[in-house]
């Protein structure tokens, strides 16, 4: 089972399993769930007695499905009191999925985990466990990069900090693969060599980045990203 399993890679069997087995997908009642990834990511920080297992990891994997979204899928995937939630309920929401994925990142258990351990993942809209799907520990820990490289671009000032905190994180616990990382920048890159595309938000989301990992960025990419922004004023200007 899940839980031998765990017991076996990640550690002994946690005191309480119904504290730890709650779902954030498919998303109902995003208060609640909201407050199932605040207490989840509380119980990593201040109770690690209780140890990891691949449940967990599950909701970490949970956590970057509703990540990836945008606010707009969100919103019509849930409802408070009949009406659509708004951006400040779901950036509430991004903000507590982002606290666990930052919080497992300072889990050892989790670090060290075999790359080839697979993780139950649970799809967007569904609750049939015929539609569950898997993917392994490496490729998990690439989606909690990609997340916080995304989110590091957030309208909100809370989720910018604390998307800059899991990436200091990962590189601190040499979890930045250049590959991995290369992928997760390069939707804001290409977003960045498009004119039409090019917005203050998407230059404030590189400036996030590159207080994170400058080192990320080669001189000659910088070049060409100087000569783009003056074309792209001289755009602006006719």
């Amino acid at each position: 089972t899940i839980w031998a399993m765990s017991d076996q890679v990640l550690g002994p069997q946690p005191a309480s399993k119904s504290l730890l087995e709650r779902r954030v997908l498919p998303l109902r009642s995003i208060a609640a769930q909201t407050n199932y990834a605040h207490s989840t990511a509380f119980l990593f920080r201040h109770c690690p007695a209780l140890g990891f297992t691949y449940s967990l990891c599950t909701f970490v994997a949970d956590c970057c499905t509703i990540l990836e979204q945008e606010d707009a899928t969100i919103a019509a995937s849930t409802s408070i009191r009949g009406q659509q939630p708004k951006h400040p309920v779901i950036h509430k929401l991004k903000f507590a999925c982002l606290e666990v994925l930052a919080e497992c990142l300072g889990c050892p258990q989790f670090r060290n985990a075999k790359d080839d351990a697979t993780v139950t993942t649970h799809k967007w809209d569904s609750i049939d466990p015929r539609d569950n799907g898997v993917e392994d520990m490496n490729s998990l820990r690439s989606r909690i990069v990609a997340a916080f490289v995304r989110n590091i671009g957030s309208s909100s000032t809370r989720i910018v900090d604390l998307s800059k905190l899991g990436l200091q994180l990962a590189s601190e616990h040499s979890l930045l693969a250049k590959a991995n990382l290369e992928e997760s920048i390069k939707p804001l890159l290409i977003d960045l060599f498009s004119i039409p595309r090019l917005s203050m938000r998407r230059l404030a989301h590189l400036h996030h980045l590159l207080d994170v990992i400058p080192d990320t960025f080669q001189d000659t990419l910088g070049n060409k990203f100087v000569e783009h922004l003056q074309a792209w004023v001289d755009y602006e200007k006719q």
